[in-house]
Formats: structure tokens, sequence, C-alpha cells
């Protein structure tokens, strides 16, 4: 039981540790660009989301009821 509490504390001030080291790095908004440089292309980020999300949760499934049946045959 101690160990299982100190496993969760170690993740927990990682990712609080790892928080405060991402905000101390964001200064501010970045340089303006230069006047007569070429402004680049935006990219979408959207293309095969629906995708990627039903894929994302069948293979949750997947993982949980392969989870679960290696529980119920042990």
């Amino acid at each position: 039981m101690i160990v299982f509490n100190k496993k969760i504390l170690a993740s927990v001030l990682f990712i609080l540790i790892s928080l405060v080291g991402m905000a101390t790095q964001m200064d501010g908004p970045p340089p303006p660009v230069a006047q007569g440089a070429p402004i680049p292309p935006g990219l979408p980020i959207d293309n095969g989301l629906i995708i990627l999300a039903s894929a994302a949760i069948i293979y949750g499934i997947y993982r949980v009821l392969k989870f679960y049946k290696t529980q119920n045959q042990a």
C-alpha cells in the first residue's frame, strides 16, 4: 500500500515539475515577422481527426476487453 502511494506521489510531482518548467519558458508572443518575409502556409490539423478518434476508441475497447479477459482467466 505504501509503495503504491509513493508511485502516485512521484507521478504527481513529476507532472507538476514539468508544468512549472514549461510555464517558465513562456516569455510572451513571438517576435514580429520582418517586412517582405514570406508568410508560412497555414497547415490544417483536422484532416483525419474523426478516423484518428475512432481508431483510438476502438483500440481502447480492445485493451479493456483484453485486460478483463486476462483477469478472469487468472
